[in-house]
């Protein structure tokens, strides 16, 4: 729906007062499986600008880190076996949700991008941090809801061919739904233009393989540690091995 400015009965612009831009859906956040070996030695801490040694054989991951603060997350990034990981707020994460932090991509290049040309249902907000992150709002929802502090990053293979800003998105007269100039907005703001494309990422609960055994009952399980949003404390698990989901485990038979 394109929002245009009405003239009043003085023949002035009015601003129009609906926002076109609404919250989605929280989606369930599907979860991903490492190797405990594979896991990163050391979290980067975006405040303090430098890499805090996680604490070995501890659970959680990276108590060490995340005890620093009840606000800390850790999100880990990349392919077997080069796993990096960084910190980052969670309030952080919670103040940019907002309309004037999204983006959305663009069904091509457009000089004037109006809300016909963007994919409206699924805004993106991105996290800064060791990288760039462009994540669906729709799962930064679910992420603020939950009491699970560890996180994977999961590359897509499709990048956003043209992203805009919302600040940049026209919905009447020249402006913006803040009611700012286009003109003014899209000076340091992406507007569909060539260079705005972007990999995206979705954002996925990591649970930590430990070890890969054989049952009594000569069934392949592994043993993992889940983070379970409603007893941290009890996270140990297990589960029927799959090859596609975990990473490396030597299998154990138990004795």
């Amino acid at each position: 729906m394109e929002i245009e400015n009405e003239e009043n009965e003085s023949g002035e612009m009015e601003k129009a007062s609906q926002n076109p831009f609404v919250l989605p859906q929280a989606s369930q956040l599907e979860t991903f499986t490492i190797n405990k070996e594979h896991m990163p030695p050391s979290v980067f801490d975006p405040i303090m600008a430098s890499e805090t040694n996680c604490e070995p054989n501890v659970e959680p991951y990276c108590k060490n880190y995340l005890d620093e603060d009840e606000d800390n997350l850790i999100f880990v990034y990349g392919n077997v076996p080069n796993f990096n990981a960084f910190g980052h707020p969670k309030s952080q994460l919670q103040s940019t949700l907002n309309e004037s932090e999204f983006f959305y991509s663009c069904q091509n290049e457009k000089e004037r991008v109006q809300l016909k040309d963007i994919n409206i249902e699924k805004p993106f907000i991105l996290i800064r941090s060791a990288i760039m992150a462009l994540v669906p709002v729709s799962e930064v929802l679910t992420l603020l809801q939950s009491n699970i502090r560890i996180f994977y990053l999961q590359m897509q293979s499709d990048r956003l061919s043209y992203t805009t800003s919302s600040k940049s998105i026209h919905v009447g007269q020249g402006k913006n739904f803040q009611g700012q100039l286009i003109m003014e907005a899209i000076v340091s703001a992406d507007h569909c233009q060539a260079g705005s494309d972007k990999p995206t990422y979705t954002i996925k609960e990591i649970e930590i393989a430990v070890k890969r055994i054989k049952t009594k009952e000569k069934e392949d399980v592994i043993e993992v540690y889940s983070q379970s949003p409603q007893d941290p404390k009890k996270t140990k698990q297990r589960r029927r091995y799959e090859p596609s989901r975990t990473y490396g485990l030597r299998s154990r038979r138990r004795p």
